[in-house]
């Protein structure tokens, strides 16, 4: 049997950018279709500053709930967008 990802750091993620005035947020649990990883959480800002400031606190809260730090990361340079890579969640 296989284990299954711990979904708790795609919510952490989630309520970190709602914390942080994000807009439009989804989970997804993208695993049964996709090989590349098991969740996706997606998150809308209204602009660049608003962009660093989500990322920062999603790596933040993740970390402080135990979580993992971000694999990689990027889009930081440009902030038009910005991907945090966890493995299991992106």
């Amino acid at each position: 049997m296989v284990d299954q990802p711990d979904p708790r750091w795609a919510v952490t993620a989630a309520q970190a950018a709602d914390a942080k005035s994000g807009t439009d947020i989804v989970v997804l649990d993208v695993g049964p279709v996709l090989s590349l990883c098991q969740y996706f959480v997606l998150v809308s800002a209204g602009n660049k500053r608003l962009v660093r400031t989500i990322a920062e606190e999603v790596e933040a809260q993740v970390a402080a709930a135990g979580g993992p730090k971000p694999i990689r990361i990027e889009g930081l340079q440009d902030l038009g967008w910005v991907l945090l890579d966890y493995g299991d969640m992106v």
